[in-house]
């Protein structure tokens, strides 16, 4: 298993795949398409058994844990650095607090040149990055959150 994963992301790993595998012990094109479906996503066949292929290093045509734990390794590697994030969002941070307003963060989060997030995610977004005392956004619990990496 993929080195540099933490305990807590392996046991996170497990709960979704858990959840991609339905009442089996592997995941199907069926059982990822009906959670894919569940999840708000309309994929067609082909893109369903395409992620099967892409995930399935062992040819069987399904995806065992070591290969979702693998694949899922994977986009963490392709994930912006957390000090990159961080450096992100302190350009909007002109005082150093560590937080921004959250009129900021959704102004960033939906209209920048950036992927386009739907209400719920920029409402989840703001849960995650939620301060103790104020209305801002704390930067540096919203990207612990997301990429599971200490924060400075």
């Amino acid at each position: 298993m993929a080195d540099f994963l933490s305990q807590d992301q392996i046991s996170e790993f497990k709960e979704a795949y858990k959840m991609f595998c339905g009442d089996g012990d592997k995941i199907t094109k069926d059982s990822l398409k009906s959670v894919l479906r569940q999840l708000g996503f309309k994929p067609t066949d082909q893109e369903v058994a395409q992620m099967i292929k892409d995930g399935d290093t062992s040819g069987r045509g399904t995806v065992s844990f070591d290969e979702f734990v693998s694949m899922m390794s994977d986009q963490m590697r392709k994930m912006d650095a957390p000090d990159d994030i961080l450096r992100a969002f302190e350009c909007f941070d002109p005082y150093g607090k560590g937080s921004i307003t959250r009129e900021d963060f959704n102004t960033l989060i939906t209209t920048g040149g950036y992927a386009k997030f739907k209400p719920a995610e920029v409402e989840l977004f703001l849960r995650l990055g939620k301060q103790e005392k104020g209305d801002g956004v704390d930067y540096y619990a919203l990207v612990k959150a997301i990429t599971g990496a200490p924060t400075a």
